[in-house]
């Protein structure tokens, strides 16, 4: 992206050298900032909202149980980048309370979102906390209330316990239960893919219950698991 000003990427989860990082970030002359950082730092919001609090310029972005950087994949660390032209950030906080589609275009529609299409936002980046679970629905709204050709870039934050913490990066500290959508202005383009293969199916999800997916084809979620890797690997289940 032709507005990013610096990228500053530290293998460290020193909280100190995270502090520093944000010091030399808000001096930069940048616009905004995007912070990733891995989960196994273990930032907490009682460490990290002091700091998020006194910076002066907006910023976005979420933990994540490993990042990527040039090739390189962290399990601790943390990467700040800086954007020389400013963004504009539409925050949905308590997303797990708007359970009707009504509500969720609603909420969608007091953010700056709705400006969107008279400007001259290209793309779209966003962050949200990946145990709310009205994720997909949200998702269909916001394409019903956007132009479907906006190019939006984005994923769950969170850890691979499946526990709720805070874990977006506002300047009010480390959220959870929210999402936010960065407005940029340049075009999104994706130079990668996740490289996995179908192995079986596609099978119907007949049931689930939040994130924990009950049964397919209606037949117990475990049962079908077990048999299709049993049935091209050595494990076995029970």
């Amino acid at each position: 992206m032709s507005s990013v000003l610096f990228t500053w990427q530290n293998d460290s989860h020193s909280m100190s050298e995270f502090k520093v990082a944000l010091k030399l970030a808000q001096a930069s002359g940048a616009s905004s900032l995007l912070i990733l950082a891995c989960q196994d730092n273990n930032f907490t919001a009682q460490q990290v909202d002091p700091l998020l609090s006194a910076l002066s310029l907006p910023i976005f972005g979420g933990i994540y149980p490993k990042l990527i950087y040039k090739n390189k994949l962290m399990a601790q660390g943390y990467i700040i980048i800086g954007f020389t032209q400013p963004v504009k950030i539409s925050q949905i906080n308590q997303v797990s309370e708007l359970t009707t589609d009504e509500q969720i275009i609603e909420a969608i529609q007091q953010t700056p979102l709705i400006n969107i299409q008279e400007s001259n936002s290209d793309g779209l980046l966003m962050f949200y906390d990946s145990l709310i679970n009205n994720t997909e629905s949200f998702i269909e709204c916001l394409f019903e209330c956007l132009d479907y050709q906006t190019s939006i870039v984005g994923g769950g934050a969170g850890n691979l316990e499946f526990k709720q913490a805070p874990c977006l990066f506002t300047n009010k500290g480390l959220i959870d239960d929210a999402i936010q959508i960065v407005s940029l202005e340049n075009k999104i383009t994706t130079a990668a893919t996740h490289g996995w293969q179908v192995l079986k199916g596609p099978f119907l999800v007949s049931e689930v219950n939040k994130q924990t997916v009950i049964s397919l084809d209606y037949q117990p979620a475990f049962d079908v698991y077990k048999n299709e890797i049993e049935s091209i690997s050595n494990l076995r289940f029970d």
